[in-house]
């Protein structure tokens, strides 16, 4: 830091440079160390080299490629250490300004020339990595509450329950790095914000969505991990789905998954950021639906079916339940869909440590999920839109009037996606996800049944009835309840959907039951 401050002349060589940065990695490394906090003093220090400004041109010795590399390595040690975000507040100091991961977006935003393809990626690794673990952080502090975050924070110890007030010491107008002993009383930290999500979103408006919009731009597979990261950031802060329609980039996404899921490697991060647009009341869905949404979800949920029949137990081809599937909790559709518990990794996993998975002929689970919710969550919108009176002629009227003619015209195109939906319910071996699907395909035959807002009965009795879709539905309704009682809800979805497209014909179904 006191080199980069002096003059050009006094700046050390970029393998000097080079050198310091792998010692500091070795102590921050090393077990004998870990008592004088290497890892956790070297963070404020870190994020303030990474958002320097680089010289002007010609290039001097610390702004070379090779210098950047090692400060990124450093960077991936200091993440990697144990318990760094322990403590609620370290977890919004990390997206914070002044934070590590604010300054790995900050130099991902950089649009002077002075990051280079292979620093970009390696910076956009580094990011989803470090996402992932303050993650998997604030999901420990979300499910433990308050009690058990503050218990988190006090049994880290000192390199992780200090971190906020060491980050924000080591961050004043010293220019050389120390730690703080024992017995040290450091200056009361700056205020922060409160809220992690906030600060996520807030640094994703103003910094990361701004550099994904030039990192999509860059050969593969820079686009991919940066939806990716894009993707976990929206699952943890919804409000970041907002902010890229806002940028005016939310109409690209269902293209770009589009190429992804017909190339087999779509991950279910970047689906997580498509529920999230659907989910948003401030989106202009009516662009994601022209951006290639319908086309999209049809091809994810015939992927799923593809991986529903491979992993279908035994028998349930033919209309048996097989093994019995292990209890799940039931109720209402909206607490299956809102529910994450354990699987949320799974949900905005795929990138592991920054290596992504080779490509596979269906989808994953976590993927088939986040397909499911996002299926339900569109189908819902226009089932829940508002319908005006028939002599309301108000200006309000006409326009709810056209809203819900301009929705209902459209969901008529998911119809064709009921068979596969039907095959989900009957092969696959997660209750769960049996439900999911019964619940898009009540949903549809509600909306294009008889008497329904989409009125295409004949349509929507051919797709759910007729064919591979009505040998699904006969599976799925001839499951054995006795053995498999998690199954119940589906089967009773199912049931409605039967009445709504053929009225009086469940009710011989519903008698067995």
């Amino acid at each position: 830091a006191s080199a980069a401050s002096a003059s050009p002349a006094a700046s050390p060589s970029a393998g000097t440079a080079v050198a310091c940065l792998k010692v500091l990695g070795s102590a921050a490394r090393c077990a004998h160390l870990q008592p004088l906090e290497c890892a956790s003093a070297l963070l404020p220090a870190l994020a303030r080299w990474l958002v320097r400004a680089p010289g002007p041109a010609p290039r001097a010795p610390l702004d070379a490629p090779c210098v950047l590399h090692a400060a990124l390595d450093l960077a991936a040690t200091v993440v990697t250490s144990p318990a760094p975000y322990a403590a609620t507040d370290a977890l919004i100091a990390a997206v914070s300004p002044g934070g590590l991961f604010w300054a790995l977006a900050t130099v991902l935003a950089r649009d002077d020339g002075s990051l280079d393809e292979a620093s970009a990626f390696e910076a956009l690794k580094l990011s989803l990595q470090m996402l992932l673990a303050l993650a998997q952080c604030h999901d420990d502090h979300t499910d433990s509450g308050p009690e058990g975050a503050a218990a988190a924070g006090d049994s880290a110890g000192g390199a992780a329950g200090a971190f906020a007030e060491h980050a924000q010491s080591a961050c004043g107008d010293a220019e050389t790095l120390h730690v703080p002993g024992p017995d040290a009383r450091p200056p009361a930290p700056a205020p922060l914000p409160t809220d992690f999500t906030a600060a996520l979103a807030v640094l994703s408006a103003d910094t990361l969505v701004p550099a994904i919009a030039r990192l999509t731009a860059h050969p593969e597979p820079l686009p991919l991990y940066a939806l990716t990261l894009l993707g976990t950031a929206a699952e943890l802060s919804p409000a970041v789905a907002d902010a890229l329609d806002h940028a005016g980039l939310a109409a690209d996404v269902p293209r770009r998954l589009l190429q992804y899921t017909r190339a087999g490697s779509v991950q279910p991060s970047m689906l997580l950021l498509l529920l999230r647009l659907v989910e948003s009341d401030r989106v202009n869905r009516g662009r994601l639906w022209d951006g290639g949404l319908p086309v999209l979800l049809a091809e994810l949920i015939a992927l799923a079916a593809v991986a529903a029949d491979a992993t279908a137990p035994s028998g349930r081809d033919a209309g048996h339940t097989g093994a019995a599937v292990p209890e799940r909790t039931g109720g209402a559709f909206s607490a299956v869909a809102g529910s994450r518990g354990g699987s949320a990794l799974a949900r905005r996993g795929g990138a592991g440590e920054g290596s992504m998975p080779p490509a596979a002929p269906a989808l994953g689970q976590a993927a088939v999920d986040v397909t499911l919710d996002t299926c339900h969550a569109i189908l819902a919108f226009v089932a829940d839109l508002p319908q005006p009176a028939p002599h309301d002629t108000s200006a309000a009227a006409l326009a709810e009037g056209a809203a819900a003619a301009f929705w209902t015209s459209r969901a008529v195109a998911l119809v064709a996606a009921g068979p596969d939906l039907l095959r989900i319910c009957a092969h696959t071996g997660d209750a769960e996800l049996a439900h999911k699907a019964a619940h898009c395909v009540l949903l549809l035959g509600q909306l294009a049944g008889a008497g329904g807002r989409a009125a295409a009965p004949e349509d929507a009795r051919v797709a759910l009835t007729e064919g591979r879709g009505g040998l699904a539905l006969r599976a799925a309704l001839d499951s054995d309840l006795d053995k498999d009682p998690a199954r119940r809800p589906a089967v009773l979805a199912l049931l409605g959907a039967l009445e709504a497209v053929v009225p009086g014909s469940a009710a011989r179904h519903a008698q067995a039951y």
